[in-house]
């Protein structure tokens, strides 16, 4: 399990990319909720009040330019899904 983390945490963390696609949100579960929402803002297209959630996060310096192809999808926090 710790092998599949590593590149997860590497991407979002050090990577840092202006958006990703996960097709399921459990990926992010080791990873500090509090960062990310401060990170990237979540656009939800399914799922969206579990960790099974289909999502799209954009960082934050990206929003603007990025955002209006997302804006019929829900927005949700990280933070905000299941514990």
């Amino acid at each position: 399990m710790l092998a599949l983390l590593l590149p997860i945490e590497y991407t979002v963390n050090i990577v840092h990319p202006s958006g990703m696609i996960w097709h399921y949100t459990g990926h992010l579960k080791p990873l500090d909720p509090g960062i990310l929402d401060k990170e990237y803002k979540t656009f939800c297209y399914e799922n969206c009040d579990s960790w099974e959630a289909h999502v799209v996060m954009i960082r934050s310096d990206r929003v603007l330019d990025l955002s209006p192809y997302f804006q019929d999808w829900t927005v949700i926090t990280i933070s905000g899904l299941p514990k």
